[in-house]
């Protein structure tokens, strides 16, 4: 699978501070950086002589550069994600809302020409927002694995993403990073499924909701579903030596019930569209209008 080259933290420090360097990142990120010297911007503006876009945030703030930095007139970008989750650093994706709707666009040339990863920014997440950036790369990781676009040899590459997420905790930690953004650059180079459908669906339509966090609640329900309803999960997973229930129990440490339970009248409402959705229609098994009931069981379940 192809990513960008992962520069050292005190190399984008010096770079930040090059005159032909301009930084567009969060007002959080900016504070938390400091970066004494560095020439801030917040919009594409054109500058003379710039040759790089520094781009820190997370995965919208990282999307929305990837779709602007070239009309500063520079020539290169360095992405740099304050949350692991969407892999946008590392990704030729770049995904936005208009008019309700997610909109997507993949292009080579979205890719960033590096990446970095900043330690520091994994202490100042929230409990929940560490659970739903888990959820989002474990996501990743395992629709990437299951689709039926992938390659035997990126299933490959996936099973050993999968085996390095099975190593992690659900914690702050920084471990994340390159893990996260390893499995959305492989997830790009197959598909997402009905998580990312459910998702993409629900986030513009349900207020308070998240990409990420709603990832984290779907993911072991559809799982499961997807287990129910074809060999395909108990086949792939034993042909590259993954442990099946013990993935099942670690997303299952991501999942709550009373937050599946309170989304089920919205999966009901909005079954139609999800269905619509072109994530869902690359899921790993095939998903029906008739498959909503079973759906809503997998997410009654305990």
């Amino acid at each position: 699978m192809r990513e960008p080259p992962t520069l050292p933290w005190a190399e984008v420090e010096a770079l930040a501070r090059d005159a032909s360097t301009l930084t567009w990142a969060t007002p959080r990120a900016r504070r938390q950086l400091g970066w004494a010297g560095a020439r801030w911007i917040d919009s594409e503006v054109a500058v003379p002589g710039v040759q790089t876009v520094i781009a820190v945030g997370g995965g919208a703030h990282l999307d929305h550069v990837k779709l602007r930095w070239r009309q500063t007139g520079a020539s290169r970008l360095t992405a740099v994600p304050t949350v692991w989750g969407s892999g946008a650093e590392a990704s030729p994706v770049a995904v936005w809302t208009e008019d309700g709707q997610k909109r997507f666009k993949l292009d080579e040339a979205l890719r960033p020409h590096a990446m970095a990863f900043c330690d520091a920014f994994a202490a100042t997440l929230s409990p929940e927002q560490v659970r739903a950036a888990c959820g989002d790369v474990w996501a990743h990781a395992l629709e990437g694995f299951l689709s039926p676009l992938a390659s035997d040899a990126l299933r490959s590459e996936l099973a050993e993403v999968l085996r390095a997420l099975e190593a992690l905790p659900i914690a702050a930690d920084p471990r994340w990073f390159p893990v996260s953004a390893r499995a959305s650059a492989g997830q790009a180079e197959s598909s997402v499924g009905l998580v990312h459908g459910l998702a993409h669906v629900l986030e513009p339509r349900v207020p308070g909701t998240s990409h990420a966090g709603l990832c984290a609640t779907f993911l072991l329900p559809v799982l499961r579903f997807n287990a129910s309803t074809s060999e395909k999960w108990a086949t792939l997973t034993a042909e590259h030596g993954l442990d099946a229930a013990g993935i099942l129990a670690r997303v299952g440490e991501l999942s709550r019930r009373e937050a599946r339970q309170a989304l089920a009248p919205h999966v009901s409402t909005h079954w139609k569209l999800v269905l619509r959705d072109p994530c869902s229609r690359t899921n790993s098994t095939l998903v029906r209008p008739d498959s909503l009931s079973a759906f809503l069981g997998f997410l009654e379940a305990p």
